[in-house]
């Protein structure tokens, strides 16, 4: 069942579609269709009549034949958006080739979709599940970054620090803590191993979803993202490192974006080298976690990594250093790194050994395979602590010119 769906289920009631059009065949076509996807219909006599029924009544959607005789659907349309009661209402008009540089072109620019006359029944019943998904996204498109789900991105500036093992185990966790909606975003684009890490099937992957980047909704998510057994969704690097080319900045911000409409944790496992395409992920998250070891490679590259988020305004108060393969007795601790970066370790993990190199063998995370290793316990302890936090307010990407600005500085960089 996909997201749209498992909402309307769980409110126990069937949407409703008020259907204006005098055209009798029209009408029967119409109701052949949406009855047969399971909608209600309203069907109002004239345009008075649809018009008080869309204030009082708040169906999903409308929809307007602009070619009925007896009701002038334009004039109904722009009552209804331009009422507080109805503005919102999602609405499709039907209109004939003619209408397309006529009245079509005569609307408000706040049009949600149109379907041309002659119309295939698929095509009507595409457009208004569509359309209702965007609509069931909206309230929350428009809500302030607190309403919107917890970005979580994981880097370093090294290889082998056990990045991806955290990411993929912390996104487990957070699934078993809070029986929450969790997806994991793979932000290596070139050699990600998220999928392999899980055992889940290389399948579909961010391309799928990059393809269709305008017109996302939840159905074509559901379909995309693979669905994990512990519950959390996956969305894939490309299969191939060749197609990593033909992402851009742009597509991971929407992405990101539109994924957090859905999900209340995004975790992003973000590829060794910080590009500018990964920039709009460290962003948007309200928590970065800068992965490191005890060793002085890592310490150094993590200095330059610290340096490069400052130099494009990314604020460090949501960096979190977590230590990974602490108290191994190489002269380095937390408090050595938190004197030396000003930096406090919000998490220490020690070294988990053969077990978690079984655990990525068998693609199985070790929360779900061995949940009392002092591991496991130790990102179960982080995925307390993310559950019981509220996330801290993201501010605004720029747009327009200041969006061009901020991008090409981080290409620079």
């Amino acid at each position: 069942m996909n997201v749209a769906a498992e909402e309307t289920a769980s409110q126990g009631a069937r949407r409703r579609v008020l259907l204006v059009s005098d055209d009798p065949e029209t009408s029967s076509t119409l109701r052949t269709v949406l009855e047969g996807d399971a909608f209600d219909l309203l069907l109002p006599d004239t345009g008075e009549e649809a018009f008080a029924r869309a204030r009082q009544e708040g169906p999903d959607l409308v929809l307007i034949d602009l070619g009925a005789q007896g009701i002038d659907g334009r004039a109904l349309y722009e009552r209804l958006r331009g009422d507080p009661l109805a503005s919102t209402l999602p609405v499709l008009l039907l209109a004939r080739e003619e209408d397309l540089t006529g009245k079509l072109a005569a609307l408000r620019p706040d049009l949600d979709d149109y379907v041309v006359k002659p119309f295939r029944p698929a095509e009507i019943s595409y457009r208004v599940r569509h359309l209702l998904a965007r609509a069931h996204l909206a309230p929350r498109r428009i809500a302030d970054a607190q309403s919107r789900g917890r970005i979580i991105a994981f880097c370093s500036n090294k290889g082998g620090v056990g990045k991806t093992i955290l990411s993929v185990n912390l996104a487990v966790a957070l699934r078993q803590r809070t029986g929450k909606r969790v997806a994991i975003f793979d932000g290596d684009f070139f050699y990600g191993n998220v999928g392999t890490y899980l055992g889940v099937p290389p399948a579909r992957s961010i391309m799928d979803l990059i393809a269709v980047i305008d017109e996302l909704d939840p159905e074509i998510a559901d379909r995309v993202l693979i669905r994990h057994a512990s519950g959390v969704r996956v969305l894939l690097s490309p299969l191939r490192p060749d197609q990593a080319a033909e992402i851009t900045p742009n597509h991971v911000q929407r992405l990101l974006e539109f994924l957090s409409t859905m999900y209340d944790y995004i975790v992003v496992d973000c590829q060794t080298v910080i590009d500018h395409r990964l920039m709009p992920a460290l962003d948007l998250a309200s928590d970065i976690m800068l992965v490191v070891t005890p060793e002085m490679g890592c310490l150094k590259n993590m200095r330059i990594l610290l340096d490069q988020f400052t130099d494009v305004g990314i604020d460090l108060k949501k960096v979190r250093v977590v230590l990974n393969r602490a108290a191994t007795n190489v002269e380095i601790e937390a408090r050595d790194i938190e004197q030396a970066f000003k930096q406090k370790v919000a998490f220490s993990l020690g070294s988990g050994g053969r077990p978690v190199v079984l655990s990525i063998n068998r693609g199985v995370p070790l929360v779900m395979e061995q949940p009392k290793h002092p591991i496991s316990q130790q990102i179960i302890h982080m995925a307390d602590y993310f559950a019981q936090q509220a996330a801290p307010r993201v501010p605004p990407r720029p747009s327009g010119r200041d969006q061009a600005a901020w991008l090409d500085t981080i290409a620079r960089t």
